[in-house]
């Protein structure tokens, strides 16, 4: 695997016209990542009703992640026992919710690095990812509960 290149960063300044003085200058910050490059892994496939596209990442990228995790974790079903907890009802799930876990799970260890290689060279080592997961799982389910319809993936698991 190869670099996806350097993630980039650009900030511009600009007036805003509804601004009586027009001396106030924004500025907005640009960010670019090379995980979200389409040219550079593969598109999601999402429910009907879901339509965020978290990101893409190839099938390398996806496999050499999930094979650090122990098999016997059920992400779909610890996420459901943490809703509970937080007195949210789970949504049905099927075989593309599940998918779609863990591709949101994994995209998120990627996100961590600047390129596929450094990406790569962390899992050359098979650590233990399970916890990592389980942090990312309870991360989501926090997001079902803080934010309600406002997180992205809230409607993909909570009924």
């Amino acid at each position: 695997m190869g670099t996806l290149g350097a993630i980039t960063h650009r900030v511009s300044d600009f007036i805003d016209t509804n601004d009586e003085e027009r001396e106030t200058i924004a500025r907005a910050n640009w960010h670019y990542d090379p995980l979200d490059e389409p040219d550079n892994g593969e598109p999601l496939e999402f429910p009907l009703d879901n339509k965020y596209l978290p990101a893409v990442h190839t099938s390398d990228q996806y496999e050499s992640f999930w094979a650090c995790v122990n098999l016997e974790l059920e992400p779909l079903d610890h996420l459901g026992q943490v809703l509970r907890r937080f007195g949210m009802t789970p949504a049905e799930h099927g075989n593309l919710d599940h998918r779609v876990m863990e591709q949101v799970v994994a995209i998120q260890w990627w996100r961590a690095y600047p390129t596929t290689a450094t990406g790569q060279y962390a899992l050359n080592g098979t650590p233990d990812l399970t916890n990592t997961v389980i942090d990312q799982i309870n991360t989501m389910a926090i997001n079902c509960y803080f934010d309600g319809e406002n997180y992205d993936l809230y409607t993909t698991f909570v009924a």
